[in-house]
């Protein structure tokens, strides 16, 4: 789990990647991990 988004990205990448995800309006949830998928939702853990 990160605390931050492409925290570990070269510049040039984390910039275009911060571009898209404000512009397709993502929601973002740092410090969570995706535990299993279901058919219908799935189940997270977030600290």
């Amino acid at each position: 789990m990160m605390p931050s988004l492409g925290k570990d990205l070269d510049m040039i990448t984390r910039i275009s990647m911060m571009k898209m995800v404000e512009e397709r309006e993502v929601n973002v949830h740092t410090e969570t991990a995706l535990t299993e998928v279901c058919s219908d939702h799935f189940k997270i853990k977030h600290e």
